[in-house]
């Protein structure tokens, strides 16, 4: 097999070890032994329509009968963890797409936000070719920026967007082969674009397989019950409507100070428009760039407008120092978050003064 082929990485039997594939092989990602190989399709189209050396492989797994496993589809076969066969080319054929030239993988995304999942991103389309990158709008198709400063042996184009710098937006991250650098990263003039995550692990990137430290989850679950797409960053919501939670401290108790404890309560407000979900995590620091001392996660939908339910932290004051209490919303132990709001920067609040000084 000739080209290049790409990798995933994912926990198809969600046992805790990440498995890896590549083509019609399925490997130990801890030791890369063998766990199954498939026999018939590898997810390759060969130079020129014909012929036995091909573009390289790509395959993902993904969980086609929802029933908790993934299996791996490799275009004209789909195999079970151990190589067997799912099935092969007898398949109910959906719809059908046919194009001259040779295509990549394609993104799938819910364009018009009509809760069915269409071929590209929304709001904006990403394309690269041999010689340029492209954006182009998910609504229209309206051509937003053009750039010719690319060179590529192409076919398997991986624009990546992802928040580089840390400023709260995304970035878009292309690499080039055949051009007078090696590597791109295009960022808004004007500031508009929307915060994202800073990880994209694999040309078959999902959100919910890869967490925010790079990590595999062991349950990740199929990208599409809440995001419906693939090979896409979250696409957000339609216009009108934004998520955007901030954290309250209403109160802290200092009078175990003596047995090295402070105890801290604190809330979420849902001040967005949209439902915030349960499981909004809200974390106590020590000062505004602190030791994370405590993590809690909501139990319960916060309507807008409303107050998620009462929190108490009990934290250490020694920790605290000199430090005022902080509390961050949608903030966990890690530093990472379950929403994608309209203002990432308004998620604090602090007691105003520090505590067990007396």
């Amino acid at each position: 097999m000739a080209g290049t082929s790409t990798l995933t990485a994912l926990d198809m039997d969600h046992d805790g070890n990440p498995e890896v594939t590549v083509g019609s092989a399925i490997l130990n990602g801890a030791d890369g032994t063998i766990r199954g190989q498939g026999t018939r399709g590898i997810g390759a189209a060969p130079y020129g329509g014909t012929g036995s050396s091909t573009y390289g492989a790509l395959s993902v797994p993904i969980d086609l009968d929802g029933d908790g496993l993934e299996e791996l589809v490799t275009g004209n076969a789909a195999y079970n963890i151990d190589g067997s066969i799912k099935w092969e080319t007898d398949g109910t054929e959906v719809w059908e797409l046919t194009y001259a030239g040779n295509l990549g993988a394609p993104a799938v995304d819910d364009l018009d936000a009509d809760g069915a999942p269409d071929i590209d991103g929304y709001p904006e389309v990403l394309y690269a070719d041999e010689g340029s990158i492209q954006f182009f709008s998910g609504l229209d198709g309206a051509l937003k920026f053009r750039s010719n400063e690319h060179g590529s042996y192409t076919i398997l184009e991986t624009p990546i967007v992802a928040d580089v710098d840390n400023d709260d937006q995304v970035e878009i991250v292309l690499g080039h082969c055949s051009w007078n650098r090696s590597l791109s990263v295009y960022g808004d003039a004007d500031e508009s674009w929307p915060p994202g995550r800073k990880v994209w692990n694999q040309h078959a990137y999902q959100i919910t397989n890869v967490g925010d430290l790079g990590n595999i989850p062991t349950n990740g679950g199929p990208n599409w019950p809440e995001y419906n797409s693939f090979r896409s960053g979250d696409a957000g919501r339609p216009p009108g409507e934004w998520y955007d939670v901030q954290a309250e401290v209403f109160d802290v108790c200092e009078k175990e100070c003596s047995n090295d404890k402070v105890f801290v309560g604190a809330w979420v407000i849902n001040t967005g428009n949209l439902e915030a979900p349960a499981g909004v995590p809200i974390s106590i620091t020590a000062g505004p760039r602190g030791e994370v001392l405590g993590t809690q996660y909501t139990s319960d939908i916060i309507a807008p407008g409303e107050i998620g339910e009462a929190l108490v932290f009990e934290v250490s004051s020694g920790a605290l120092g000199a430090a005022k209490p902080v509390a961050k919303a949608d903030f966990d132990a890690g530093g990472a978050g379950v929403l994608y709001e309209c203002d990432e920067l308004n998620n604090l609040d602090d007691w105003g003064a520090s505590t067990c000084n007396e």
